[in-house]
């Protein structure tokens, strides 16, 4: 779910932190992922060593996924009708890789990451249960904290290197 509270650390609403995520996947899509990264001063702390100065034309399919607040009970009601779900995450990445059917990513502001890994960390009760079926039927799924943490995954994913702390910790 996207909402327009702001981040207390980065200023950035969830809306403003997938937006930013979606402006470096474009230039992942047409200049690499090396580009993208030194374009959008990413720190590389992930343990996958990717090096990819091709364009990445995959990322054409990467795409959000309409799930945001309702608004009014009409609203609702109609989006209810029309197939939208609680739980489901902002992003999904369609390309299988490494034994993985795609990836979900459900980007959250980074004030909410939690302190311990036992804690919900601003995920509801329907995006967890979401989370563990995609795990359980083979898809990726991460819950990252701010726009920076979904850009690492989104590389270390296109590269075949899902590290599974990583995948634990969403």
């Amino acid at each position: 779910m996207i909402k327009k509270t702001k981040s207390k650390t980065s200023g950035l609403t969830e809306r403003q932190e997938q937006a930013r995520f979606f402006e470096y996947a474009k230039y992942a899509e047409r200049f690499g992922f090396d580009f993208a990264d030194k374009a959008f001063s990413i720190k590389r702390e992930s343990t996958a060593n990717i090096t990819t100065k091709k364009p990445v034309p995959a990322l054409r399919w990467l795409h959000a996924i309409k799930n945001e607040g309702h608004g009014d009970i009409v609203r609702g009601y109609h989006s209810k009708r029309a197939g939208i779900k609680k739980g489901i995450p902002d992003i999904f990445y369609p390309l299988p890789v490494g034994g993985y059917s795609g990836l979900y990513i459900e980007i959250k502001r980074t004030a909410l990451k939690p302190a311990h890994a036992t804690s919900k960390g601003g995920c509801s009760d329907e995006q967890i249960a979401f989370g563990e079926w995609a795990r359980e039927v083979g898809y990726a799924y991460i819950v990252a904290y701010g726009w920076q943490e979904a850009a690492v995954a989104l590389r270390d994913y296109s590269g075949g290197r899902w590290p599974e702390a990583l995948e634990q910790a969403a």
